[in-house]
């Protein structure tokens, strides 16, 4: 049997009064949860990928940040989210490195999340004051030697990246005993 032009004209009108469309994501604001505090570097990524995402998929997507307990509050808060993909995570290398950290978690960051992205990078810089006579590393770690018990740092928080990543320096350059 073969089919007439008016057959071939009917079926795109049938399939359009009578098929239902799929619904386009996002059709709501989309939540982008973030376990760092605001101003950090997490979060100025965060808020340029939800500008960005907002801008191409034509639906806000907003950064709503829960730091705290190192990253765990927001990282739960995403995990008892339904997961319908209106709720996302923010995550850094501190999640990642959680299980190591954490003697018990309510969640299992392999297993009850699933990766979209890769959405960015963050050094961890090593910065001093003015004060401080080193200009270069080995300066600084000289320095630090020649001055144990007197040398402090700041860092985001217990188990973050800056706070391993200075632990790492100090054991590998000497400046605190192994």
């Amino acid at each position: 049997m073969t089919m007439t032009l008016l057959q071939y004209g009917f079926i795109p009108l049938a399939l359009l009064l009578f098929v239902q469309p799929v619904a386009a994501y996002p059709i709501k604001p989309v939540r982008v949860v973030s376990g760092n505090a605001p101003g950090g570097a997490t979060d100025i990524v965060a808020r340029a990928l939800a500008s960005r995402l907002s801008d191409a998929m034509g639906q806000q997507f907003v950064v709503d940040n829960r730091p705290g307990a190192g990253g765990v509050i927001a990282m739960e808060l995403v995990w008892r989210a339904t997961p319908d993909g209106y709720t996302l995570h923010v995550c850094g290398i501190g999640d990642a490195i959680r299980p190591a950290t954490r003697r018990s978690l309510s969640f299992d960051t392999l297993r009850d999340f699933t990766r979209v992205s890769l959405y960015g990078a963050v050094p961890n810089l090593l910065v001093v004051h003015p004060s401080v006579p080193a200009r270069t590393p080995a300066e600084f770690v000289a320095h630090a030697k020649a001055n144990p018990g007197k040398m402090n740092y700041a860092s985001s928080g217990v188990g973050f990246s800056p706070h391993l990543t200075m632990e790492l320096f100090k054991t590998t350059t000497g400046i605190v005993p192994e």
